[in-house]
């Protein structure tokens, strides 16, 4: 369970980012939304991948509820990708609601996504569920972790990035 800072990936170097941008998504409602309008607005922002096949995401799903709840109103967000995509829309509503997530959930068929992922943070979505991703208040992807993460994990991550988290 290491969360990859992207500094580790790239070493000391000061490099500029990707910001998250040009990728399109429904929400689980059928609404476009566009990603790049939910990142870089100055919280800190979770991207969680997830599809209703995953059973480690159906067993872990309650950790980024709890996280999205304790940080609502804190400069912190969660987003969610089903990875399930338009097909499988009944299913992600279903998990959604069995759950309770009320954070904003987006649909793809993992093809949006891969994109997303790879211009992010310069390396390859191996389409493991769950995947985190994690994006600084300007936009730029800090980091991702491959697996399940509990909501300890990213507040130590983002305080240690310089977040507030008061």
């Amino acid at each position: 369970m290491n969360f990859v800072l992207r500094a580790a990936v790239i070493g000391l170097a000061l490099v500029s980012l990707a910001r998250a941008s040009e990728y399109s998504y429904v929400d689980i409602s059928g609404q476009p939304q566009s990603i790049e309008q939910q990142i870089g607005n100055g919280d800190w922002v979770v991207v969680e991948i997830w599809a209703t096949t995953c059973t480690i995401c159906e067993r872990n799903a309650h950790h980024m509820v709890e996280f999205d709840r304790r940080y609502q109103n804190k400069s912190v967000k969660v987003i969610g990708i089903s990875a399930d995509g338009k097909v499988r829309v009944d299913a992600a509503q279903d998990f959604v609601s069995r759950h309770n997530i009320s954070f904003l959930t987006l649909l793809d068929d993992a093809s949006n996504t891969t994109q997303f992922f790879e211009k992010s943070l310069g390396d390859v979505w191996p389409g493991v569920t769950p995947t985190y991703l994690l994006f600084d208040p300007e936009g730029e992807a800090v980091g991702y972790n491959f697996g399940p993460i509990k909501p300890e994990m990213l507040e130590k991550l983002i305080t240690k990035l310089g977040g507030n988290l008061g």
